[in-house]
Parts: C-alpha cells; sequence; structure tokens
C-alpha cells in the first residue's frame, strides 16, 4: 500500500524514483469480477458478535478503536493485513497516514503515501469501495514494501459528506480473494471507522484542553508560591472554608478543616483584639460589596503572625451572596520591622504599596477582561494629554503672534513641537496596543498616495530646513492611486521621513522616489538618506516594538531617544493595506533606504479623475484659519481648570464672547438663560459625560453647534462623539490653529 518513507511532491509516472506505471489504474481495478465470484453466505451470528464487541470497545476504550476495527475487518473477511488510512494535510502536503495496522503489513503502522497517487486517494476520488489486483503495476512504488499485495479491497469512509479515509484488507497471496460479502461487511465496519475518527478527534481537543487548564493551573500555583500567597474561600451558605496548605498553616487548622472547615477554626485563629473589626469589614463586603482589604494577627504554628487579607464576594444569578474568596499574604516581617526601626518607615511603605500592587495584579489577573484594559487605555490617555492641552494652545498662539519677536516665537515654537511629539508618543503607544489585542482600524477611501506623501513631507520640512537637509523627488509611479486610509499611511511616511532627518547630518539628503513595479499594480516608495546608516544586527530586528540601534557605548540608553515604536506600528500598517515595509542599508556611514510598496487601483477612463489627498486632523490644524469679521457667542464646558482659562483668554483675544463651565450643570443654566452660536466640550466632567450633556443642551437649543475637545482619541471615541451630535471631535492636545480651523463654519447669531 505504500512505504513510511513518501515518495517526492511529484507524480510518481514523472519520477524515475519510483517507476513509471505499467497499466492504467482501470487495469487494476476488477470491481465487475467481485460481482462475478461466488458469493459466501452471511455470519451473521459471527458478525454480530464482533459488532457487539465494537460497541462495547467503543464504550470502554475510544483510544485503540481503530486498532481494534482493522482486528475485526482481518478476522471477518480472512484477510492477511487490514488498515485504516486517515487523510491529513503534512508539512504541506496532502497524504493518507496508516493510523492502525493488523496483520503482515503491521510493522509499517504510522507510514505514510502522497495522496494524489495512492489507492487510497483513487477510491475517495470515486467515492466507492475498489477492489484492485497486482496494484503494484499502477502504483510501482509498493514494491518498497517487500510484501507481495495479490488483491486489495478498499472502502471509504466520510463524516458529513465530507471523507475521512479508508478502510482496507489485503491477500498476499494468489490464494486469496475476496467477494461481494467481505465488501459488505466491510461497508458495516466504515460506519464505526467514521465514529471512531470523530471520537479520537474529540478525545484529543479535550486532552489539548486539560493540559493547556494544568498549565495554567501551575503557573498560577507557582506565581502564588514565589509571591508567598496563600488563597481561601468561604463557602457563604454551608459556612465552610477552603485554604491551600500554606494557609492552612498560618491559621494552624488541620488538613480536613483546610477542605471545608467551619469559619469558627478561622476566627478563633485571630487575634481577640482584631476579630470585632475583621468581622465588621467581612460583613460590609457582603452586604454593601465594600472592597475588602485588611490585616490582623493570627496565632500560627510559628507564633504569632501578621497577615494581609483581600478578597471579593461573588453572588448567584439571584444576586445572593455565595463565595467569599480572596487572597492572604504573611507580612509579619514587614510589621516587626516597622515597630522596631522608625527610621526605616518610608521603606517599609514602599513594601506595603509593593505587595499590595502584587496582589491587585494578581487579581486582575484573574478578573479582568479587555473592556476593563480598554478603559484604562483611554483613561490614561486622557491623563496625559490633558495636561499637554493648556501647553500646546499657548505655545501655538505664541508662536504666530506677530507681537513677539522673532526668537521669543522660535522659542514658543519649540515648545510647541515638542509638546505635539509628546502626543505622537501618546499615540503610538495606544497604536502598539491596538496592533497587539487587534483593535487597529482602517478608514479606507480611494486616495492619491503621492499626495498623502507630499503632506508627509510638509511635517518634516522645517526640521529638514533647520540641519540643511535638501530633499530631492523622483515620483515617476504613473499609477498613485491606491485604496487606504489615508491618515494611517501618511503615518507611516511621517515615522520613516522623520526617522531619515533625525539620522542624516547636516547638508546631507534625502530623496524621495516612487515607480510603479509590477503589471499587476504595485507602487513603491523609495526613501533614500545618506545619514548613519543601519548596523546589520539592528535590521533584524528594526520593525520589533522598542527595538533601536545606535546604542551608546557602554550604556543602555539609545542615542537618538525615542520608545522605538514608529516602525513597528509602520510595519503593521503596511501589512493591513496588503502591503510591505522593508529597510536596507550598507552598514555604518552607509546611508540607509527604506522601500513601501502596496497595491494600486487602476481607474478606468470613465471614472472620476479626481482623487481624496490625504485626509487627516493636521491638515485641519496646519491650514491658516481665516479671521472672518464673524465673532461667536462660546460656551466652554472644561473641568480643567487651566485648559478652560487659556481658551478662554486665547478666544476672547480673538474677538469671540466667551462664558466658561466647569461641569454639566453650570453648561445647562448658562444655556438656558442665553443663545450660544458654539459649545466646545470636553467628554469627561465631574458630574456627566460630554456626550449626555450635549443631549441635554439640544433639548434646550435644538441644533446648537458642538465641538468636543477631550483627551479621549480611539477611534470609539471619535464614534461615540459623531454619534451624539458633535460636529467635530479634537484630541487633546490641540493648537489654537486646529481649533480654529474647526470653528470655521461655525456661523454667529444676530446676539453675537
Amino acid at each position: 500500500m505504500s512505504s513510511p518513507h513518501p515518495p517526492p511532491n511529484t507524480e510518481a509516472s514523472h519520477d524515475p524514483k519510483w517507476g513509471t506505471p505499467l497499466c492504467s489504474v482501470d487495469e487494476v481495478i476488477t470491481q465487475e469480477e467481485l460481482e462475478r465470484r461466488p458469493r459466501r453466505a452471511p455470519d451473521h451470528a459471527t458478525e454480530n458478535a464482533a459488532l457487539v464487541a465494537l460497541i462495547k470497545h467503543l464504550a470502554e476504550s475510544p483510544k485503540t478503536l481503530l486498532q481494534k476495527l482493522t482486528e475485526t475487518a482481518l478476522t471477518l473477511c480472512r484477510a492477511e493485513s487490514a488498515g485504516i488510512s486517515i487523510e491529513e494535510v503534512h508539512e504541506g502536503q496532502e497524504i493518507f497516514r496508516w493510523r492502525a495496522v493488523s496483520g503482515r503489513l503491521s510493522p509499517f503502522l504510522n507510514g505514510t503515501m502522497p495522496r494524489r497517487f495512492s489507492p487510497c486517494g483513487t477510491t475517495v476520488d470515486r467515492r466507492a469501495p475498489q477492489i484492485m489486483q497486482e496494484g503494484v503495476r499502477y502504483y510501482p512504488y509498493m514494491e518498497t514494501l517487500q510484501v507481495p499485495l495479490q488483491e486489495v479491497l478498499l472502502v471509504p469512509f466520510y463524516r458529513e459528506e465530507k471523507p475521512v479515509g479508508t478502510l482496507w484488507i489485503v491477500s498476499h497471496e494468489k490464494t486469496g480473494v475476496f467477494d461481494a460479502e467481505d465488501a459488505r461487511i466491510m461497508g458495516s465496519l466504515c460506519q464505526f471507522a467514521s465514529a471512531a475518527v470523530e471520537v479520537l478527534d474529540t478525545l484529543q481537543t479535550e486532552e489539548r484542553t486539560r493540559h493547556e487548564l494544568a498549565e495554567v493551573k501551575t503557573k498560577l500555583e507557582s506565581a502564588l508560591e514565589a509571591g508567598a500567597i496563600a488563597t481561601w474561600s468561604w463557602d457563604v451558605h454551608s459556612n465552610r472554608v477552603h485554604v491551600d496548605p500554606y494557609c492552612a498553616a498560618l491559621f494552624a487548622v488541620s488538613d480536613e478543616d483546610a477542605h471545608g472547615g467551619p469559619v469558627e477554626h478561622y476566627v478563633s485563629a485571630m487575634h481577640p483584639d482584631d476579630r470585632d473589626r475583621v468581622a465588621a469589614q467581612i460583613q460590609a463586603s457582603i452586604l454593601h460589596d465594600e472592597p475588602y482589604d485588611t490585616e490582623y494577627r493570627v496565632r500560627s504554628r510559628d507564633g504569632e503572625r501578621w497577615v494581609l487579607a483581600r478578597g471579593k464576594i461573588l453572588r448567584d444569578e439571584q444576586g445572593r451572596s455565595s463565595q467569599f474568596a480572596g487572597v492572604l499574604a504573611d507580612i509579619t516581617a514587614r510589621k516587626e520591622q516597622e515597630m522596631r526601626h522608625d527610621r526605616h518607615e518610608q521603606e517599609l511603605r514602599e513594601k506595603e504599596r509593593e505587595i499590595r500592587e502584587a496582589l491587585r495584579q494578581a487579581r486582575d489577573q484573574a478578573l479582568a477582561a479587555s473592556r476593563a484594559k480598554d478603559e484604562f487605555l483611554a483613561a490614561l490617555s486622557h491623563e496625559l494629554r490633558t495636561p499637554l492641552n493648556p501647553v500646546l494652545l499657548l505655545a501655538s498662539d505664541a508662536a504666530s503672534n506677530p507681537a513677539y519677536s522673532a526668537v521669543v516665537r522660535a522659542d514658543f515654537d519649540t515648545v510647541r513641537k515638542n509638546v505635539e511629539l509628546e502626543a505622537r508618543l501618546i499615540d503610538d503607544l495606544l497604536d502598539v496596543t491596538r496592533i497587539a489585542s487587534g483593535k487597529l482600524k482602517l478608514d479606507t477611501a480611494l486616495c492619491d498616495l503621492h499626495a498623502v506623501l507630499r503632506d508627509a513631507v510638509a511635517k518634516v520640512q522645517a526640521d529638514a530646513d533647520e540641519k540643511n537637509i535638501s530633499l530631492q523627488w523622483g515620483l515617476d509611479a504613473l499609477q498613485p492611486r491606491v485604496s487606504g486610509d489615508a491618515v494611517r499611511l501618511q503615518q507611516v511616511f511621517w515615522n520613516v521621513l522623520k526617522n531619515a532627518v533625525k539620522f542624516t547630518p547636516v547638508g546631507g539628503i534625502i530623496r524621495i522616489e516612487s515607480r510603479n513595479i509590477s503589471e499587476d499594480g504595485q507602487i513603491q516608495v523609495q526613501i533614500h538618506d545618506n545619514g548613519i546608516g543601519i548596523q546589520p544586527d539592528d535590521l533584524a530586528r528594526i520593525f520589533d516594538a522598542f527595538a533601536q540601534g545606535a546604542l551608546q557605548e557602554g550604556a543602555g540608553m539609545p542615542l537618538f531617544g525615542g520608545l522605538g515604536l514608529g516602525l513597528a506600528i509602520s510595519q503593521r500598517i503596511m501589512q493591513m493595506h496588503s502591503g510591505r515595509i522593508v529597510a536596507t542599508s550598507g552598514g555604518s556611514g552607509q546611508g540607509s533606504c527604506f522601500s513601501i510598496e502596496m497595491p494600486v487601483v487602476a481607474i478606468t477612463q470613465t471614472s472620476s479623475a479626481e482623487v481624496p489627498a490625504a485626509s487627516s486632523s493636521t491638515h485641519a490644524a496646519t491650514a491658516t484659519s481665516q479671521n472672518s469679521s464673524s465673532r461667536l457667542n462660546i460656551l466652554i464646558v472644561e473641568d480643567h481648570a487651566p485648559s478652560r482659562q487659556v481658551l478662554e483668554r486665547l478666544l476672547i483675544r480673538r474677538g469671540h464672547q466667551v462664558t466658561p463651565a466647569g461641569s454639566g450643570h453650570e453648561a445647562c443654566a448658562h444655556v438656558t438663560d442665553r443663545d450660544f452660536d458654539l459649545v466646545v466640550c470636553d467628554v469627561g466632567l465631574p458630574d456627566t459625560d460630554g456626550h449626555t450633556l450635549l443631549q441635554q443642551l439640544h433639548r434646550l437649543r435644538p441644533g446648537l453647534p458642538a465641538i468636543a475637545l477631550t483627551g479621549y482619541g480611539t477611534e470609539s471615541d471619535v464614534r461615540k462623539s459623531d454619534i451624539a451630535g458633535f460636529i467635530t471631535h479634537l484630541t487633546k492636545p490641540v493648537s489654537i490653529a486646529r481649533l480654529e480651523a474647526a470653528m470655521g463654519g461655525i456661523k454667529a447669531g444676530p446676539m453675537a
């Protein structure tokens, strides 16, 4: 049937190693002769007994049912060999593997055969039993078995109409032939073969699951043991407590009590002065879901010990308390040191915080969900961005204020650039997190990649000019139109260009080229520089997150700063666009080249020639606002006092009438008393959120335009603002120019 060493990935008839077939496959198939042979009388008693034995074997030893099937087929059909071949893919090749074998061919258990050139493949493809004589005439590689194969009967079996494999029997001598009764028996046994494979698949899945759970359990136990952390669980209904051995030792309870002893045994182990306080905290946690977090003393086998306990009440579907579970750590050493050495009080507090943080992390790992992580990241972004907002507003205003000298304006512009860089680093950190969780989304549309590239160059032009770097162009691509997210593509080009400017010396050259590189529609953009180059070792990891090259000699700090995230993010963005980004360099001092490739979109003659350029908030931010004569009556709702005060001062300076509010309640009161042309509103407010507040304001003043100005800047945050009715969502920090651009279409009312 097959050698345990399958032939190469070529048709056997075309490979001299396996010989050339001496006949066609139909010449070795003897279906008609099978029907002409005398059919022996059925032995139903023996057959039924065999089937009953198979059923019993399935219930008792399902893992060996395939082997039992081959033995049954060998006996019932008086064959000299029997086997089951299962179809699978191994190293990219479709094969049949001998999963069970009985008789003379049993040494070849787990051997394989090529699917496209094997008796099993022929049988499965014809979807009917096949009987073959002297199959070596068509399958010459069977000679490697060194066992004569006179006649082979193969029967395919399926699961939900999908072929799974074949059950086969073999006669090795010319006197051994099969008849129609053998074919009927084999068909009956194939039903068991299909069931057996399904059972084995289920058992393998269950075994993998058990193995994974065991690994998780082992890792958790190791972590708890390493941190000297004990676990406990109190069944509120039965008043029984289950603890691990470490906790049992701390409370000096017996092994029997550790597996469900009464709670009184644990209470009695507490120091009498601590019992009432701990009991009150437990009751508050059960009745009011208050956090359980306390320290107390216990009489352990090693004497009196101090422990730190934290827990949480678990409720059933009806909301009733069912389990009170948590963790516990021995903090005796810290307490004793605290009492003996007051001079180390601060150090001990740090230790306590470390223990509390370790316990919090252990609890969070068990209970946190992805939603909690997303909320944390959003809050982190908000808290990092909000303090930067008044800085960027003031710096961007002063940088363009002609009342200041050029030197002062340049200083403020330096502040502006660094604040914007800080915001970019925050965005990079959030993008890495979105990539890791698969939540980075694209806003895809038709765009001109040359226009996107020019917009990215505009962002680094000032830095290039400052270093007297020459930017040379060679945009030769005739088809620059792509389907993609213009903002994200601009982010890729900006990351590469920013690095090129950073690593190119004063007076250097950066060349930007494009070309169409294939007939099936690919565009390639290359950005060359004559800078410091990239070491070979760094090239291998340059697209890894947090990876940086060119370290200071003898130190672990990157020579040029940064987090090392831009290229990792750029690579993922290009992959999402079905493209790629590749870096090459001749080495130190040889400059570098980044190649960015992606598919283009063919534009028919009947299509519009107009393709949108890169559309991003940056364009709005860098656009020069037209100082029209329209003066607006603006309501600012912002709980961050510095941002509110700076916004108020800058907008008044521009001739607008401004009313500040630090909460949603104040905002509603102002809108009730007077008319406004525009609301500039934070989303996170002390008494409500900006989306809910806008709905309240629209009930008071339908159609009142509003701009969301917030530290929350994820895609979902922007969608929420759009749904709530905000005309624009601006993510802090923002420049005054960007805010003015967003206000550009607002009309002043008659009372303004």
